[in-house]
């Protein structure tokens, strides 16, 4: 049980690492995507195999194949915990560009409600320019004058009253894109908060710089234990049904009173067994 338990759980975590590694990989070739999948769904299916293989052969092959074979289990759990790190880092790189839009966005609008501010004040000004001079005529008691230039003002005070209307409508639109990208810029912060406190753990501070180092620390601790800990739930189960063979076949195996196999003249040590794993033999 404990060897089906450690080898289901070592095979999930191998392809799910090499699901992760496989996007991430094709995230860096971007332009081969689906070579990159065969070629990273091979890759794992044979790292799985030659390390369990590998460990269950490891003193019955040569020195060169137990070389070859090391490294190459090395080399591919490398490239898986590269392109995890490739994906991971992509998925933190975009979150942090949408980030950059969002606060560049809410910069514009900053800006354009600004200008439709001033928009308004000017127009603004000039219908109260127009009504300064219709008050002056009324001071001086040309009230027929004054009537006269209110009816020639009548189309630039309506243009003028238009030009309110539209930048007062403008930055109303205006304000609620920006409350709208406020509140992204809100729910991307909030998304960062546990990393901002692992920065304030870790590096005493939560800047912009420190939480960059903290995200590549978390990155590398996962890097670090995905692949190597599939890998070595693997060798475990393979470890696990060496022992379970060989415990079956020494209950299997009866002995007479002489220590001898019935029906051979082979003598064996029982639940002994040499540097190999095999049973011990005495010489008669």
């Amino acid at each position: 049980m404990q060897r089906l338990d450690a080898l289901v759980t070592g095979l999930v975590i191998s392809a799910v690492s090499a699901w992760y590694s496989i996007l991430g990989l094709t995230t860096i070739f971007s332009a081969a995507f689906w070579p990159v999948l065969v070629m990273g769904t091979v890759l794992e299916v044979g790292k799985v195999v030659t390390a369990s293989w590998l460990y269950r052969n490891w003193r019955d092959i040569p020195t060169a194949m137990r070389a070859y074979f090391s490294t190459a289990v090395v080399v591919l759990m490398v490239i898986t915990s590269v392109g995890i790190f490739g994906y991971l880092s992509n998925a933190h790189v975009s979150g942090s560009v949408e980030t950059g839009n969002d606060r560049a966005r809410a910069a514009f609008i900053d800006d354009e409600i600004a200008a439709q501010v001033n928009a308004e004040a000017a127009a603004v000004r000039q219908l109260r320019q127009l009504d300064s001079a219709v008050d002056k005529l009324i001071e001086l008691d040309q009230v027929s004058k004054s009537v006269q230039l209110r009816q020639q003002q009548s189309r630039d005070r309506e243009a003028l009253r238009t030009e309110v209307r539209r930048a007062q409508d403008a930055i109303a639109s205006l304000r609620v894109e920006k409350s709208q990208a406020a509140a992204s810029i809100r729910k991307s912060e909030a998304e960062a908060g546990p990393i901002r406190y692992i920065s304030a753990l870790v590096y005493g501070e939560s800047t912009e710089d420190s939480m960059e180092r903290a995200v590549r620390l978390v990155i590398m601790m996962l890097v670090f234990a995905f692949d190597p800990l599939a890998i070595l739930l693997i060798m475990a189960s393979s470890y696990r049904a060496r022992e379970t063979s060989i415990g079956l076949m020494e209950e299997a195996t009866k002995f007479d009173s002489s220590g001898k196999i019935q029906g051979t003249s082979d003598v064996i040590v029982p639940s002994t067994r040499d540097s190999k794993g095999r049973f011990k033999k005495k010489t008669n």
